[in-house]
This record gives structure tokens, sequence and C-alpha cells, in this order.
């Protein structure tokens, strides 16, 4: 039995355009509206930035998005969910410098190793935004289907917020976190057995 702790000091997000890629192909349907055509973001993020500003989420908006609008499912017979977005300038995203667009998504925290090995675990998050935090900690298995997840928020003026429980991974799978917003840290102690 050992005692480890990980730390993660913030949670950045992901660029989805980086100025010169064709990452972006435009929907077959709604007005220019395009989707995220890369298969490194298979998960819904939390918040997606344009320019710096979070854009509107809308649930199930593919084929009608407004300017400044995203939504995340598969409106182009792609076969799996995808990022879709419709700018506020209506322009295609790989038309923009570098990082104009950002978003959310999920970062590992420990992974329990081996065939045998189980991991029990003590968190600690804390938020260092200015305003409240949105947090999703999910345990996923090897295939990165989640197993169980935990939705909270952090207040901008609350203190660090300690799980109540303790966590206990099974061997291989993972626990994993994303937040609405990135200064955020992550303190989890381990019990590996």
């Amino acid at each position: 039995m050992s005692l480890l702790n990980n730390k993660l000091s913030n949670l950045p997000f992901k660029s989805l355009n980086d100025g010169s890629s064709d990452w972006w192909t435009a929907s077959g349907s709604g007005t220019n509206e395009y989707f995220y055509n890369q298969t490194d973001l298979p998960f819904n993020p939390l918040v997606l930035l344009e320019n710096g500003s979070a854009m509107t989420y809308v649930a199930d908006g593919m084929g009608s998005l407004n300017a400044g609008e995203w939504t995340f499912g598969d409106n182009d017979s792609i076969g799996d969910p995808r990022v879709y977005v419709r700018l506020t300038d209506n322009t295609d995203p790989d038309s923009k410098s570098a990082d104009f667009l950002l978003a959310s998504e999920f970062k590992t925290i420990v992974t329990a190793p081996g065939a045998t090995e189980t991991i029990s675990l003590s968190i600690i998050v804390a938020n260092n935004e200015t305003t409240d935090v949105d947090i999703v900690l999910v345990i996923a298995d090897s295939s990165d289907i989640a197993q169980a997840v935990w939705l909270f928020t952090i207040g901008s003026t609350d203190g660090p917020l300690s799980i109540p429980e303790k966590i206990i991974l099974n061997p291989t799978e993972k626990l994993r976190i994303m937040a609405n917003k990135e200064l955020v840290n992550i303190i989890c102690s381990q019990d590996q057995s």
C-alpha cells in the first residue's frame, strides 16, 4: 500500500483551430454552420469560447444555430457527435487565427494501473476564478465510458471543496475532470493497493 498525491494546477482549454489547418467542415444543413472534423473531442464541452467570450450553447440546435451559438451532436451522418458552431461573424472557423476557438475538455487526474490494483481517492478542488465554476468529475473505464459522474458548482467566494466520499477506482479505470473555467486546482490523494 502506498500514498501518492496527484495535482493539476489548472485545466487549460483545448484549441479548436491553429490558424492554418482544415479542422472545420461546412455542415450540410444550417446557415454558416461548421462542425469540428477532428476526433480528439469526443465529449460535449462545458463551454466554448469564441475569441475569449463564451458562445451560447443550444441543446439540439444543429441546423438552426444563430450567430454566436454552438451545439454538440451529429447532423451530417458522421457517425459520432461533434461540436457545431456558427461564429458571430458567420465565417469559417478555419479562417481565424490560432486559439480563436477554445473548448473545455476532460483531463485525467489518475489512472488505476494493472489488472488487479484498486485506488481509494480523496479529492479537493479549488476555484481560483472570480466567478462560479461548474465541475464534472467522471470515473471512466478503459474505453472512456462513464461509470460514475459527479456534477457540482464552486462559488467564487467558496473555499476549496472536499469531495465527501472516498472514490474507488477499479483496475484500469481513470478519474477525469472538466470545468467551464481554466483556473481550477485539484489535489487528489490516493491509497493504492
